[in-house]
């Protein structure tokens, strides 16, 4: 690997100023400005293995070379960071020498077909313009909307719409689920005379709630079928329905245990789904904005092809 150089008045510099923040021993040992006389180990240790990433292509850190033409670290940690979930959490000092072979052998590969001229082949030229098409939309809207996606513009958005983020009254609630409304009307009548809600359920449900008293925890209005949620949200804490509400399901009787309102999302859990929100709006009005400014001809319509 090639001896790393740095100078104070070249950009080389910061690389080594950021090696010594992350490894204080490396700083240590070795100062801000100078890796001259330092041998990395054939195989990266876990310090080196977060420095050499940053200083990757500031001060060339070739693993290996194939006639002449370098592989660098990056590479490899680039190749390790795209293994199957199981490897990814196997250290780089176990998975480096596999993916260096790998890496050289790509690189035998990619030099061969080069010397046999299929960098000029027309396949490849097509594909490159079509990968080159892909990176710059890519490239082009992160930069256009990305950059307007703050969390200046995020904390603005939360706070104009934070009440609109609540899920409404959530109900915690119990059922009884039976094949036939007069078993339900003979079980209404058995709650009403005093026998638990939750004995009753384990012994006559056919629901899979049943195991647990027939306890459904707590629950928004939508989240059941229409019947179901509409008799449920009629009802107050402590209210069991007078008659059999039916469903695909079967004939439910239901018991509602408490009710609450849902507040809204904190900031942080809400963030995520903001951005997406305010990225699909900006996505959308750029979209409008092209069409309007280009000039564009269909050349081919599903009527025509009826016609």
């Amino acid at each position: 690997m090639k001896a790393l150089v740095f100078e104070r008045k070249e950009l080389r510099y910061a690389a080594a100023s950021i090696g010594s923040r992350l490894l204080p021993g490396v700083g240590s040992e070795i100062g801000p400005l100078q890796l001259r006389d330092i041998e990395p180990p054939e195989i990266p240790t876990e310090g080196w293995q977060r420095v050499f990433p940053l200083l990757s292509g500031i001060c060339g850190s070739d693993v290996a070379t194939v006639d002449g033409k370098p592989i660098f670290l990056s590479e490899i940690i680039g190749m390790a960071q795209r293994l199957p979930e199981q490897y990814r959490k196997m250290s780089l000092e176990a998975v480096y020498p596999s993916l260096l072979t790998r890496a050289i052998d790509s690189k035998l590969v990619i030099l061969e077909g080069r010397r046999a001229g299929f960098s000029k082949d027309a396949d490849v030229k097509k594909r490159l313009l079509d990968v080159e098409d892909q990176i710059i939309s890519e490239i082009f809207l992160t930069k256009t909307i990305g950059s307007q996606v703050t969390e200046e513009a995020l904390q603005k958005i939360y706070s104009e719409t934070k009440s609109e983020m609540a899920s409404g009254d959530q109900i915690k609630a119990r059922h009884i689920l039976l094949d036939n409304e007069e078993k339900a009307a003979e079980i209404i009548k058995k709650l009403k005379a005093g026998e638990e809600f939750a004995k009753l359920a384990s012994e006559y449900s056919t629901g899979p709630s049943a195991a647990s008293g027939g306890d459904l925890g707590w629950f928004g209005e939508g989240q059941m079928v229409p019947e179901f949620s509409k008799a449920a949200f009629a009802l107050n804490p402590g209210d069991i329905v007078t008659k059999p509400v039916k469903t695909q399901f079967g004939w439910h009787i239901i018991l509602v245990e408490d009710r609450k309102v849902s507040a809204p999302p904190s900031f942080d859990e809400a963030k995520e789904q903001l951005a997406s929100t305010m990225s699909q709006k900006l996505l959308k009005e750029l979209i409008e904005t092209l069409r309007t400014k280009a000039k564009i001809c269909l050349l081919y319509t599903s009527d025509a092809a009826d016609e």
